[in-house]
């Protein structure tokens, strides 16, 4: 992190492209993100696809998952509903202007992985984000990558941070009155429950499928099935699960009742 806002007070260009030392930047990607902020003046950041390079020797799954999530989802709307689950984009394939970092402050210390961080205070602050279509870095995954290794890139960390910028996004987007339910109160969801609440967000019930949490008294919070999710309009569905594939179909669920991811609901994990 010092690193990188050194780097950023000697740089006296409009745009700034990251990237780190191990991974391979492919020959046009320098030429082809600058043609695209120069001709897009409303965008702010750009990012592309990228290619995984993990090492066979270990299992880089969850690496892989990651990036196929990440390069499927291209558009500023897509990128904007899909910021509190991971990040959309990935951090060494963006460029951005530079004013960017003059107007909204540089990378922070803190608890929580910076480069996350940032996109969340941008994004935050109505700043419009663009993927290009084409995988213009090979990112590499090792053993040493901090993501594996440093405790700022822990669960626990993003849930704090997410916590922080959803609370913002309800007071800047729902009517205070609008109630919030929640569906998902297993282990992880309860903690970022938690978190949700240190940052003053009430969620008056949740929904779950599992028969053993449904109207069980756990600390008086009221727990029902998914039969009992209202129509849209009469509350607000923060979505607690994030295991691949059950929450695309938790996504189908709430669509089929009329709910609008963005609009009625938002995934948190």
């Amino acid at each position: 992190m010092d690193a990188l806002n050194t780097g950023l007070s000697y740089a006296n260009g409009e745009f700034i492209a990251r990237m780190d030392a191990d991974d391979v930047m492919h020959e046009d990607r320098l030429s082809l993100q600058y043609k695209y902020l120069c001709t897009n003046q409303d965008v702010g950041v750009v990012s592309s696809l990228v290619k995984h390079t993990g090492d066979s020797s270990q299992d880089s799954r969850g690496f892989e998952r990651y990036v196929d999530w990440s390069n499927g989802i291209m558009s500023n709307e897509g990128i904007s509903i899909n910021r509190f689950i991971e990040s959309p984009i990935s951090h060494p394939t963006v460029m951005f202007r530079k004013k960017l970092i003059s107007k909204y402050g540089h990378y922070l210390k803190g608890p929580f992985p910076e480069d996350y961080e940032l996109w969340l205070r941008l994004l935050h602050n109505g700043v419009k984000f663009a993927k290009i279509n084409r995988s213009l870095l090979d990112w590499k995954d090792h053993l040493c990558r901090l993501s594996r290794t440093d405790k700022r890139y822990a669960r626990s960390a993003f849930q704090r941070i997410k916590a922080r910028y959803v609370s913002l996004w309800i007071k800047q987007n729902l009517d205070h009155e609008m109630e919030l339910h929640a569906w998902g109160f297993g282990k992880v969801a309860r903690r970022q429950v938690h978190y949700l609440q240190l940052n003053g967000v009430t969620i008056k019930c949740f929904y779950e499928v599992d028969p053993n949490k449904i109207e069980r008294p756990q600390s008086n919070v009221k727990v029902l099935s998914i039969e009992e999710i209202p129509p849209r309009g009469k509350a607000f569905m923060l979505v607690l699960i994030g295991s691949m594939g059950i929450r695309e179909e938790i996504g189908k669920h709430l669509t089929a009742k009329g709910y609008r991811n963005g609009k009625d609901f938002l995934h948190l994990a």
